[in-house]
């Protein structure tokens, strides 16, 4: 008598293609689904790497530059010694001398005599005190004044020349002057003097005052073809 095999199709194993083929759906769908959040994370990925915001639109309200100081100057009777024990010298505090340089000093035309010691890559480099070994002033002329006043002057010389406070080094003991010139420009030069060097002192001296331009500033080429307007405050 043969016995019948008992079906084992509560055991789940006695439809095995369909089992099969179930699981392939069940594996295709999961697979297709990742494959879809993928495809979805590299579209946000991409969209963020090339959105840009617009550019903003220039208005009439945007800041202008101020207008050149060189087209009207206004020239202070502050002498250098008293420049240099006031800025260079530990004499105010940097809240004070800032408040007095930009008040004051800072923009404005002084005229001053010095002996030229160096030719430098953006002007010309004076020595005013006897007791320092190197320059005390940089004098920064534009071009095509610079290329011809090496031409023009000696070193060692003393010249009078004028130009526009724009900042104090007090580290090097120097200050300097934009838009440089010089008078006079010859190989002989002035006569002049070396100054002696003041000291430190908290009894300063009245403020310089505005003052006319210096005659000598309207007999320049520049003056005549006004680059250089020069005009009495």
């Amino acid at each position: 008598m043969v016995e019948k095999v008992p079906c084992l199709s509560w055991l789940g194993i006695a439809d095995t293609g369909a089992v099969l083929s179930r699981d392939a759906s069940l594996v295709q769908l999961v697979w297709r689904c990742g494959l879809g959040i993928l495809v979805g994370l590299a579209g946000c990925i991409s969209q963020e790497t090339v959105s840009f915001p617009p550019p903003i639109a220039a208005t009439t309200d945007a800041p202008k530059p101020p207008p050149n100081g060189s087209l009207q100057p206004q020239f202070i009777d502050a002498e250098f010694v008293d420049s240099y024990q006031t800025f260079v010298l530990p004499t105010l505090s940097i809240q004070e001398a800032s408040k007095r340089w930009s008040s004051t000093y800072k923009g404005r035309w002084v005229k001053w005599s010095g002996q030229l010691l160096y030719f430098s890559r953006d002007g010309l480099q004076f020595r005013q005190l006897a007791q320092t070994q190197s320059f005390d002033v940089e004098l920064l002329v534009p071009e095509p004044n610079r290329s011809a006043l090496r031409s023009q002057l000696t070193l060692g010389r003393f010249y009078n020349y004028a130009g526009r406070l724009v900042r104090v080094d007090s580290s090097f003991r120097v200050i300097a002057l934009d838009q440089g010139t010089v008078f006079s420009a010859n190989e002989v030069g002035v006569p002049g003097t070396l100054a002696n060097a003041p000291l430190p002192t908290r009894k300063l001296g009245p403020q310089p005052q505005l003052c006319a331009p210096p005659a000598e500033l309207f007999a320049l080429p520049s003056s005549r073809s006004g680059s250089t307007a020069a005009q009495v405050p």
